[in-house]
Parts: structure tokens; C-alpha cells; sequence
């Protein structure tokens, strides 16, 4: 039995911080800021490492926004929790796709980072949804990727008919407001649908390692101000070097061989539906591809980085605008830090769409 990617769905916090709310509530912080933009990750593009010559044009604009380009993002308030918003996720996929709980058979779930940091939620995200099997996957925001191989792989061997691939994101939690580096981070969960199908939809698979980002993100314990043990995220001064320097060979790399496995040409892609966890990120790949930029759905100006939710927020609203129609030719990517990357083609065929979390009209200057 082949698989399919059956649908998507996305659930965002209630919590909206625009730039506005620092400007008004840290002006000093945002004043600083300003006179030293991109100091804390991001350097001043190296002209002599061509390597990195798309990443950095496509920064160029950027370089003198301390925001990075986001304009908004969305962030758990308090009393919410990374559970609530995959349960909501996966709830919406399951509605759009004509599925219950007793019809999915496992769950993969990729919390980052989850509620219970040395559990993980998938077996609470199963109790609650009262899905009859559930287990924790993660690696990075490269997870949906994974997800998305790990559920073809147990439809093949006849394992399940119906796979939840559900992962999360709770960057806000790891940083205080005070740190520069929450502004270019959002919250968010996203879940889809891999399904048994006697054609499939699958035509390409790829994924790789990305050893020269390991530690450049790290994470460590200390006391929030309330006196909680809280887990917070940290770059090391060369993260920025790092990330540049993998982010084109490996989009190249994975792109390259679902494109050769499909047997597509980059220009026969409708919808790429990629990682973009920074603003220029989209730009950055249609340079680095050669291809379309209007085909790169680009939703990071209003939710910023939300980790592995980036990849299937921009499938969902690439489905809302009507761009994953019966025949559309999608490419899937995903690239984390410590990590991996990874894509995937499909040719949408009957794919489902869940409820957006923002208004169309309110997304367009971003895609």
C-alpha cells in the first residue's frame, strides 16, 4: 500500500505581540537594538565566502531591522499550553479530512519543546484525543519532514492505514521579552494526515544530516523570575555563521534528490511550501533553487519563526489560496539546527485544508 498526504491544519496562541508593543512598553531596548541590528545572531554578509551569496543578498534588506523583518507574532499567554494548541491541530485535521480518533492508528508527535521536557506530549496528546497510539518524535524544525517519512514508511510495511503527524512550538517560553532574540519567534502547532491509498501521492523523500549546526542553538535550566524551573534557548556567537553556511548546500542536496526522484524539473513545482524561519529565507531559496518566488509561500512576517510549524503553516495557507488544487505539484522543506533537513514532493490530490488562524487578506503582503 502506497501513502498519501491527505491534509493539513494549523492552531496559532491567543496572544499577539506586534512590534509596536515593544516600542511602546521597551523603547530603550528597541533603541539599542536599532544602533546594533543583527548584532546578536546575524553579522554583516561576508563578501568573501560565496557559499553564502544568496543567504546574505537576501538579508541585505533586512540588515537594519532590528525585527528581522517579522511584524507579528503569535505567543502562548499565560495558562496556555503547546498541548492545547496540537490537540486543536489535530482535531482540525482530522474534522477536514473525514476522520476520528479510532481511525487514526498512531500519532508522531514533535513537540519543541514539549510540556513535559522528559516525557514528551504525545502520550498525553493520545489520552486526551483518546487515540490508541502515540509516540514522540523531534528533530527540530525539521520534524513535520521526518514525520511525513516515518508515516509513509508505516503505511508501506501495513503497519497503519491513518498516520497524525502533529508537531509544536513554544519558542516564547525560552526567551524573555527583554531579549532581542524573542522577536524574530512565535508559537504554533500544526498536524496532517498520512493516509493509506492504492495510487499514493508521495513522489520523492529525501533527508540528511546537519552536523555543523549542532550546539550553534542551545538550551539550558535556570529560574524564571517567579522562582519556576524553565527551560531557556541560547546562540552561541558563531550560530548565525553556522546556520548560513548549511542552510544553501542542504537546501540544495535534499530539493535536488525529490526533484530527481519525482522526476520534476524545479519550474514544474506549483507550491513550495518550505521552512522559512527568517524573513529572507523565502527569497533566499528561490535565488538559491533558480526558481519562481511567487511560488514560495512566505507566512513569516506575521507569526515569525515558529520552528517546525513554519513548513506546514505555509501549506495550509498555500491550500487557502487555492494553490494545492487536484494535480498541483508540492515541495515540502524542513531544516533544523542540531538537526536535519528534509523534503518532500506530492501532487495534491484531494488535499485538505483546515481553518486559517489569520484572514487571507490580512497574509498577502507576506506571500
Amino acid at each position: 500500500m502506497k501513502a498519501a498526504i491527505r491534509g493539513v491544519s494549523v492552531a496559532m496562541p491567543s496572544l499577539v505581540r506586534d512590534n509596536d508593543w515593544w516600542r511602546e512598553h521597551h523603547p530603550q531596548m528597541v533603541a539599542d537594538a536599532e544602533k546594533n541590528a543583527l548584532a546578536k545572531v546575524w553579522r554583516a554578509p561576508d563578501v568573501n565566502d560565496p557559499i553564502g551569496r544568496h543567504f546574505d543578498e537576501a538579508m541585505g534588506r533586512f540588515f537594519q531591522d532590528p525585527f528581522l523583518g517579522a511584524r507579528s507574532r503569535r505567543w502562548l499567554a499565560e495558562g496556555e499550553r503547546s498541548i492545547d494548541l496540537e490537540m486543536k491541530a489535530a482535531a482540525d485535521v482530522m474534522s477536514v479530512c473525514g476522520l476520528k480518533a479510532g481511525d487514526i492508528d498512531v500519532a508522531l508527535v514533535g513537540s519543541f519543546i514539549p510540556d513535559e521536557p522528559h516525557i514528551g506530549n504525545a502520550a498525553y496528546l493520545g489520552e486526551q484525543l483518546g487515540l490508541r497510539l502515540a509516540w514522540n518524535i523531534e528533530t527540530a524544525c525539521n520534524t513535520p519532514i521526518a514525520g511525513i517519512i516515518q508515516a509513509q514508511g508505516l503505511v508501506a510495511s501495513g503497519f497503519a492505514k491513518n498516520v497524525l503527524v502533529v508537531t509544536s512550538c513554544n519558542y516564547s517560553r525560552r526567551l524573555p521579552v527583554t531579549h532581542p532574540m524573542c522577536w524574530s519567534n512565535g508559537d504554533g502547532a500544526a498536524a496532517l494526515i498520512v493516509q493509506a491509498h492504492p495510487e499514493g501521492n508521495i513522489a520523492g523523500m529525501a533527508a540528511l544530516s546537519t552536523p555543523s549546526t549542532n550546539g550553534s542553538v542551545y538550551y539550558f535550566d535556570e529560574l524564571d523570575e517567579g522562582g519556576s524551573p524553565v527551560v531557556r534557548m541560547a546562540a552561541r556567537p558563531d550560530a548565525g555563521k553556522r546556520i548560513r553556511g548549511v542552510s544553501e548546500p542542504a537546501l540544495q542536496e535534499a530539493v535536488g534528490r525529490v526533484l530527481q526522484q519525482a522526476g520534476w524539473a524545479a519550474a514544474d513545482v506549483d507550491v513550495w511550501a518550505m521552512n522559512t524561519p527568517l524573513a529572507w529565507y523565502a527569497d533566499f531559496i528561490a535565488a538559491s533553487l533558480g526558481i519562481d518566488r511567487a511560488r514560495v509561500v512566505n507566512t513569516h512576517p506575521t507569526f515569525a519563526n515558529t520552528g517546525p510549524v513554519l513548513a506546514p503553516t505555509n501549506l495550509l495557507y498555500a491550500s487557502a489560496l487555492g494553490r494545492t488544487h487536484a494535480g498541483a505539484k508540492v515541495v515540502m522543506y524542513g531544516i533544523g539546527s542540531t538537526a536535519s533537513a528534509g523534503a518532500v514532493a506530492f501532487v495534491a490530490e484531494d488535499f485538505r485544508g483546515g481553518p486559517v488562524p489569520v484572514a487571507l487578506e490580512a497574509l498577502q503582503s507576506s506571500i
